[in-house]
């Protein structure tokens, strides 16, 4: 076996221990129980955006340039030290410093991952081979979690710092593999452009895809349709363990199951998105998304009843739908050369947003009550639900276009 079959043979034991989201069905609780306001929690969720704004592309040519190995290192130790740091705070300094290695965590394996076995690969000539073997990895991952995911509310039940000791060592595990690997060599080949033109050419496409997002309406009002929809559907999601700790009263290690079964719907689901958009269209799926966020919502806020959590079904469903919603629309209407630039201009888009309105619905939650701020997010995603309607009317778009390259529609109002 080559030492590039081995990176790959080792790299399915890195995927098993990266297991980041083993936190997310105890974090909001565990900031609450230890005094935090949703107003505090929502206010370090955007500030955590904001920093992986930032410093996602530098972090990406930082792995470009120095190496995708180092990158892992990074991201797995500084996830470790945030998992260390939240086990010991009290108050907003704290969890804002544990916020910031996440940030850190996130920015330096994305993209990271995928790099290196796509490099690996290409060292022995079986780079065709990428679909099949990173998928395998990421269905390993995907039962890790599931089953860490699940045990997470039962550890904090037993005490509130476990779950962030095993996501620790976990880390920590996958670290020590990292240091096993080798890197993949990069030589530019004659005739090449070099890294210099490389990001001279990134900041051209760049600029004009920004330029072809403002002018053409039919990607401008998707764009702000996605990002209020983002707005709406993240917050609403985020007021889940608020609704089962100060809602319902219920203990923590509730939590964990009921996040269980909302992780494996979200993946049920994300496996029928095709079948879905094809049989409705993308204008009733813009309709019907926002519409379920928004009865879950509703729902929250009207009742306090267990049975409400049957609901939370619905944001995951659309959570599974939304991904390939967006690529979907955004293939069929933008050309190569910029298509997956847009695409990363759109997740921009959608992070400040957030970043802007979601301190503002949690600082609503401190002042008015959690029900006055699940109603701010249901206006939000009745906008959302409007914004189609008011698009098509004013400017006749075809929601339901199905050609190649850019759609005739062009405006500029």
């Amino acid at each position: 076996m080559s030492q590039w079959e081995s990176n790959i043979r080792k790299f399915y034991y890195f995927k098993f221990f990266t297991v980041f989201n083993i936190l997310n069905p105890i974090l909001i609780f565990f900031m609450l129980d230890r005094g935090m306001t949703m107003g505090e929690i929502l206010l370090l969720s955007a500030i955590q955006r904001v920093i992986g704004l930032i410093i996602e592309v530098p972090t990406g040519i930082l792995s470009d340039i120095v190496g995708h190995r180092y990158n892992l290192m990074l991201g797995t130790s500084s996830f470790s030290i945030s998992c260390l740091i939240f086990s010991v705070s009290n108050g907003f300094l704290g969890f804002l410093i544990a916020e910031v290695f996440i940030a850190l965590a996130q920015a330096f394996i994305s993209g990271a991952d995928t790099a290196f076995v796509y490099e690996s690969l290409e060292m022995y000539n079986a780079e065709d081979q990428y679909e099949k073997i990173f998928g395998k990895m990421r269905g390993i991952q995907f039962g890790v979690s599931a089953t860490l995911i699940f045990v997470a509310g039962f550890m904090a039940q037993a005490a509130w710092e476990l779950p962030f000791y095993v996501a620790a060592v976990f880390s920590m595990i996958a670290f020590g593999i990292c240091l096993t690997l080798v890197e993949p060599t990069k030589e530019y080949r004659r005739g090449e452009r070099t890294q210099k033109e490389y990001y001279r050419q990134y900041y051209m496409t760049l600029k004009n895809a920004i330029k072809i997002s403002v002018q053409r309406v039919e990607i401008r009002w998707f764009l702000i349709f996605t990002a209020i929809l983002s707005l709406g559907l993240v917050t609403g999601e985020d007021y889940f363990q608020a609704y089962i700790k100060e809602g319902l009263g219920l203990p923590v290690m509730v939590s964990g199951i009921i996040y269980t079964i909302l992780f494996l719907v979200s993946a049920v689901f994300s496996n029928y998105t095709s079948e879905g958009i094809k049989r409705l269209g993308y204008e009733k799926m813009f309709y019907l998304i926002p519409g379920m966020v928004m009865i879950t919502v509703l729902g929250m806020m009207v009742f306090k009843h267990n049975l409400v959590i049957i609901l939370f079904i619905l944001p995951y469903i659309a959570s599974g739908y939304i991904p390939t919603l967006i690529s979907g629309y955004l293939n069929r209407r933008t050309n190569p050369g910029q298509r997956a630039t847009i695409l990363s201009l759109r997740q921009l888009v959608k992070k400040v947003v957030y970043a802007l309105g979601s301190p503002i619905i949690g600082y609503v939650n401190d002042y008015w009550g959690m029900d006055t701020a699940l109603l701010m997010t249901a206006v939000i995603l009745g906008v959302a639900l409007v914004l189609p309607i008011i698009y098509k009317k004013a400017y006749s778009l075809d929601y339901e276009y199905t050609g190649t390259g850019t759609q005739a529609t062009i405006g500029t109002k």
